[in-house]
């Protein structure tokens, strides 16, 4: 049997950033896996491919660069990485 609790909100100014997409995800397929770390590979090369840029930064510091393949590798690896 499921308890409902209530909870007290408290509203304050700021912001919330809704994303859409998987962080390390810059194919769209639903899954953070090699063909994603190919594909931030060959976009740093120069080579024209069609990626989500946004979901490519996954340390979101604004440059999609050897970090985020990094990142993502670890997270492959089972790293505790956020």
């Amino acid at each position: 049997m499921r308890i409902l609790n209530s909870i007290v909100v408290t509203m304050v100014s700021g912001s919330l950033n809704v994303i859409d997409y998987i962080p390390g995800d810059v194919n769209g397929d639903g899954i953070v896996s090699g063909k994603d770390v190919t594909l931030i590979r060959r976009y740093n090369a120069g080579i024209d491919v069609e990626i989500n840029t946004l979901a490519a930064d996954v340390n979101s510091d604004g440059v999609i660069n050897g970090k985020d393949v990094t990142l993502i590798r670890r997270y492959q690896a089972g790293w505790n990485v956020k």
